[in-house]
């Protein structure tokens, strides 16, 4: 089961930040103890770069906040790894966020999975340029092993395939924005108003 999710930054209120984990742990909550979970996304926190209790590995950034106080909690209750942090990585592949202020990096998107999977993680790095420029954060990729027995499926004929790289040039990027921006206006007004009152920001 994978939840995706936006956690709300520092500039927002304690409130509103500690609602956010208060919902994301109900969500959680809800999968079955076998279930396999993986929590992706932005969550504006940082855990540091030191070890925490098979939570947090020794790989990460230096600095931590209460958004990552609150993640290292939730991952400690249900059993979850920050896998970002188990990867021994130069600065530029593992900061996911820049500052467009001062230029200062962080490590706030995540990609957190069950301990009892995390062998399956083989790799988590930052693709930089890969979004084209269009957001201050990069592109989080996790290389994730498939275990013997599982059916492997062909692609089908016909079938799109998604050619992340065409984002570095112009004429994709302006492409992508037209996209985003149609998808945007289908989903404003009555759908958008739900979707903020189902768990402002959370996806699943």
């Amino acid at each position: 089961m994978m939840v995706s999710v936006y956690g709300p930054g520092s500039e927002r209120s304690r409130e509103e930040r500690l609602g956010f984990w208060e919902c994301l742990e109900r969500v959680l909550l809800s999968f079955g103890v076998d279930q396999k979970v993986c929590v992706m996304g932005d969550m504006n926190a940082k855990v540091g770069d030191r070890e925490v209790r098979g939570v947090v590995g020794g790989c990460g950034v230096e600095g931590r906040n209460e958004n990552g106080e609150s993640l290292i909690e939730l991952c400690l209750g249900r059993g979850l790894k920050v896998m970002n942090t188990y990867f021994r990585k130069r600065n530029a592949n593992k900061v996911t966020w820049m500052s467009e202020i001062n230029g200062e990096g962080a490590l706030i998107d995540y990609i957190c999975v069950s301990k009892r999977e995390c062998e399956r993680v083989v790799d988590v790095s930052v693709r930089r340029g890969a979004g084209g420029g269009l957001s201050d954060h990069y592109l989080v990729v996790g290389k994730v092993k498939i275990k013997k027995g599982w059916r492997r499926e062909g692609r089908n004929e016909g079938e799109e395939v998604i050619k992340v790289w065409k984002l570095e040039e112009e004429e994709g990027s302006r492409r992508f924005e037209g996209l985003v921006g149609e998808v945007w206006e289908r989903v404003r007004g009555e759908e958008w108003g739900r979707w903020r009152k189902s768990g402002a920001g959370l996806k699943v």
